[in-house]
């Protein structure tokens, strides 16, 4: 039980020493253009997985909270690339106001 509690509290120490280098550091005002172009790259199958990552990156820090929260569904239903899934899936944690963890 002592363990359990010991790595929670490490993860939680991680997490929250992370986020602020991790999280946006201001939400972005991208044209119509732009977003069009991230998405367009974030859906391409077979395109770099960095330039995924990154598209990824500027929706998710958009000004926007659908184009936020639009990236990360897409990211989660459509990216096999282990470098982005694992970026979506975090940012996903990140954004919750709360995480339970049993």
């Amino acid at each position: 039980m002592k363990v359990s509690k010991i790595l929670l509290k490490l993860c939680v120490l991680f997490v929250t020493g992370s986020g602020a280098a991790i999280a946006c550091d201001r939400y972005e005002d991208y044209t119509i253009d732009e977003i069009k172009e991230f998405r367009a790259m974030l859906g391409k199958e077979d395109a770099d997985p960095l330039d995924r990552l990154f598209a990824f990156e500027q929706m998710v820090c958009s000004n926007r909270p659908n184009i936020r929260s639009y990236a990360i569904k897409q990211g989660l239903n459509t990216i096999q690339d282990p470098l982005v899934r694992n970026e979506v899936m975090f940012r996903s944690m990140m954004q919750k106001t709360r995480i339970d963890v049993e």
